[in-house]
Parts: structure tokens; sequence; C-alpha cells
């Protein structure tokens, strides 16, 4: 499904699914997770980004956050999975911001 938002265009598969604003505005940063800082790349902005595990409701989780600007825009890319799909989430990511592509 192709998903845009402001000059950032990206195709994600059908089981993903959006936050609605209510649901991000809800959201609480977890201090207790492990974490590191490496880069991507997104269509040729580099961003910043930030990965780290933590403990959710006893459920092992991982989680990466990322930002970029673009045309004076930023943009904040947060993705989480369960540590156990690690692998195969990580792949889906990377995936997802290879063909993510700057409308303007």
């Amino acid at each position: 499904m192709e998903v845009k938002i402001n000059a950032m265009c990206m195709n994600v598969p059908e089981e993903f699914r959006i936050l609605s604003a209510e649901e991000r505005a809800g959201m609480q940063f977890l201090e207790n997770g492990e974490g590191e800082i490496l880069q991507e790349e997104i269509d040729g902005e580099t961003a910043e980004a930030f990965r780290c595990r933590y403990n959710a409701q006893g459920t092992d989780m991982s989680a990466e956050s990322m930002i970029t600007t673009h045309n004076g825009i930023h943009y904040y890319v947060h993705c989480y999975w369960r540590t156990e799909m690690d692998e195969e989430s990580t792949a889906v990511i990377r995936e997802i911001l290879s063909n993510v592509i700057w409308l303007q």
C-alpha cells in the first residue's frame, strides 16, 4: 500500500498500519531499553537513527526511530516489533526505506 506523508512517499506491506494522531499522542518514551545510534539513508537524505530494546508487559520489543529533514520539513519515522521477529522485521523496514521517494 502506498503511504504519503507530506513529501515522503513509501510503500508498506498491507499488514502495516499507520498509527492515528490519537494513538501517537498517547505513546510514551520507554526509558529502560538499551539503545544504539546508527545512520540510515532515506532517498538520498541522511537520517539519524536510534535503536533500542525494551520489555513491554512481558514481551521483548525492539524499536527504531529515525529523523531526517527534507526541504525544511522534519520527518520522524518510528518502527517497533517483537524482538523474536528481529531479522524478518528489520528486513521489511530496510525494504520500505529503500523504496522511499521524495515527491518534491
